[in-house]
């Protein structure tokens, strides 16, 4: 930017340039500075909506993956409080009632017990209530009662200690979502944020893009006008038949000097101002023919001869390009042709040196 800057005080040191024209390459440099600032603010958005939105999509596959640890727990942790309210029923059944020492000896002695290995104590300990209940219909010796409810009560710590760590693990999940749902939506809420911001960054740069259009235009048209002010065209179409200087003349076959340019082409072929600037003649001049005359300023004028018509009048402004006649064979001609010539403080100069 500060290279452009440059060139343009030099330039306008220089008198290429005017001070309007430096006011748009100015107006240009500063909206193409905010629009590199907008595509950085954009990227910037992008890059945090598009984290945003990762960030989003892996929060929700965990929260997925919580859900089904959450199921799984649930129910672990229903089976266990059922088990414990199976095993603490049991452990009430079980009662502390036990028959008197007389009654003892007697079902000792008439084999009144029921017999009980260490798998049935196990079998007890571990059975439905449904099943319990027909060990407790049984005459149960002391030692086989307190087993089985030492073995009641060993499962039932278990339980409840297994319960404990499940409920402590449904806890942190719950912690877990809710964190996550809380984040979500956090994330919700900036994603939302950095659309609307990428929005009014999409639409500002819109906006500034097209004033930049606008601008390069304008400096487009003003470099253009200065073309048209400063350089000459090829006023028509068709072959070169004859150079500036010194020659033979195809009418009088007399050596004599050529002012101009001579370039044939059909009669009726368009003629076209050389270069920006006004009509000081447009009419019949001896062996010119119809002539056209314009002044370009600062000494400077070109001549279009031998035409066929002529469409622009005296004081009429022309643009390069503009056609201001036809080609033809007035005045003293051997054909259809332009005589074109390019005059420089009253003084003609070789066109083919300027024409670009």
């Amino acid at each position: 930017m500060k290279y452009l800057r440059r060139i343009v005080a030099g330039l306008l040191v220089a008198g290429t340039i005017t001070g309007f024209s430096a006011q748009n390459v100015y107006a240009l440099e500063d909206k193409k500075a905010l629009l590199g600032n907008l595509n950085s603010e954009l990227e910037t958005v992008s890059v945090v909506r598009q984290e945003s939105e990762t960030q989003l999509e892996a929060n929700l596959k965990e929260i997925e993956e919580i859900n089904r640890d959450r199921e799984i727990y649930r129910i672990r942790a229903e089976y266990l409080r059922d088990n414990i309210d199976v095993t603490s029923r049991k452990t009430e059944m079980l009662g502390e009632d036990n028959p008197s020492i007389i009654e003892a000896a007697i079902l000792t002695l008439t084999n009144g017990y029921a017999k009980m290995e260490l798998a049935d104590i196990l079998k007890a300990v571990h059975s439905s209530v449904e099943e319990f209940e027909l060990v407790q219909e049984k005459e149960l010796k002391k030692e086989d009662k307190e087993a089985i409810r030492e073995g009641l009560q060993e499962k039932l710590s278990k339980l409840q200690e297994n319960l404990l760590l499940v409920e402590e693990l449904l806890g942190s999940i719950e912690s877990r979502s809710s964190e996550l749902l809380t984040f979500n939506s956090e994330l919700s809420t900036r994603i939302t944020e950095v659309q609307t911001q990428s929005e009014v960054l999409s639409a500002e740069k819109t906006k500034v893009e097209e004033e930049i259009r606008v601008e390069e235009e304008k400096l487009r048209q003003q470099a253009l006008e200065r073309k048209r002010a400063s350089t000459f065209i090829r006023p028509a179409s068709g072959r070169l038949t004859s150079g500036y200087g010194n020659r033979i003349h195809p009418v009088t076959r007399r050596r004599a000097f050529h002012a101009g340019i001579d370039i044939a082409n059909s009669r009726g072929t368009s003629i076209l101002a050389s270069r920006n600037g006004k009509v000081t003649f447009a009419g019949n001049k001896g062996t010119y023919g119809k002539l056209i005359i314009v002044n370009h300023g600062n000494g400077i004028e070109t001549a279009y001869a031998h035409l066929s018509s002529i469409n622009v009048k005296v004081g009429q402004s022309v643009t390069q390009g503009d056609v201001i006649g036809k080609m033809g064979s007035t005045g003293r001609s051997t054909g259809s042709h332009l005589h074109f010539e390019i005059r420089m403080g009253g003084s003609a100069v070789n066109p083919s040196k300027y024409i670009q």
